[in-house]
């Protein structure tokens, strides 16, 4: 069985991962991923409302990146290991 092929993105600590600059709001970061889209949120900290938690997913599909908001600000990006998209620090491999 052939795997699709996942993108590969780009880490820069503290600023970007792949298409996803931190402190974007959650429209910006949908806009960002068109091919994936938004299949549940929750909240990511049981301690703070201000905590929410999207997965992204390409379908119905295992979720690809799962991104963590703060106050409606991106600070967070997990992508899955056998899902989402490959991530290499400053492009390297």
């Amino acid at each position: 069985m052939s795997r699709p092929v996942r993108p590969d993105w780009e880490l820069i600590p503290l600023e970007v991962v792949g298409p996803l600059w931190f402190g974007t709001r959650l429209a910006e970061v949908a806009a960002a991923l068109p091919d994936l889209t938004a299949l549940r949120r929750f909240q990511a900290d049981p301690t703070s409302r201000r905590t929410l938690g999207v997965e992204f997913a390409s379908g119905r599909a295992e979720p690809a990146v799962r991104a963590y908001f703060v106050d409606d600000r991106l600070s967070c990006v997990a992508a899955d290991a056998a899902h989402g998209p490959q991530v290499t620090p400053w492009g390297t491999s």
